[in-house]
């Protein structure tokens, strides 16, 4: 399919094959999700294949991570009555709410080839992702939303929660342009998590973008 400049993305001619085929060993999966290249308005091009820690049982690991995003997901159509379709109440996060309701009727698999091209661009506050208020606000709505199923998760998990989100965060205030909240999630995501990778993310304020470009420069090098 072509890029449809609107939505951003385009898919590989052989998604929808490449799923099915996933969907058709195991009954039990009803959501097939798939890895994904972003392509920058640079011309770099940056290819994230996910492992395998996202697949079979998420009711919980759901939780901690948004996996994927609308264009890699085929959903199996007796899951989707089951759970519902988009929450109409969200102005982001549709996509994680509804994946987070599917995960709890089904297990989910895996196509470990990128068959979704995303057009990121680096600083566009245009962008939906990008009005960070109104994503916090998003996120408040699912975690009151799931606070029963949030209450169940570990400590672990919990931390893995919050990591997920001050990162997306991050994300949001970068490509708005907001530095000095980005900064901020970035310390968030440091006090959580007191990797190196955190520290150093946090006090030279790197964004995502640079770290793909960094991932891409490591990638020529070898």
């Amino acid at each position: 399919f072509p890029m449809n400049n609107l939505q951003g993305y385009s898919l590989e001619k052989n998604k929808i094959e490449e799923q099915v085929k996933i969907m058709d060993t195991d009954p039990t999966i009803g959501l097939v999700y798939c890895g994904h290249t972003k392509q920058y308005e640079n011309g770099i091009d940056i290819v994230y294949i996910p492992n395998n820690d996202f697949t079979g049982n998420l009711a919980q690991k759901v939780f901690c991570m948004v996996f994927c995003t609308t264009s890699m997901i085929m959903l199996r159509k007796d899951v989707l009555d089951k759970a519902g379709v988009f929450d109409e109440e969200l102005k982001f996060w549709q996509e994680y709410d509804l994946t987070i309701r599917v995960c709890q009727y089904c297990n989910v698999g895996l196509v470990p080839k990128s068959l979704v091209n995303i057009l990121h661009s680096s600083s566009d506050p245009s962008r939906l992702s990008a009005k960070i208020d109104g994503w916090l606000k998003a996120v408040d709505y699912v975690s009151e939303k799931y606070k029963d199923k949030i209450a169940l998760l570990s400590d672990e998990q919990i931390n893995a929660r919050k990591l997920m989100i001050y990162n997306d965060a991050a994300n949001r205030c970068a490509i708005s342009g907001d530095m000095k909240r980005h900064k901020y999630f970035l310390k968030k995501a440091w006090e959580v998590d007191h990797s190196l990778k955190h520290y150093l993310k946090y006090k030279l304020n790197i964004t995502n973008y640079q770290m793909d470009r960094l991932r891409n420069f490591v990638k020529v090098v070898k």
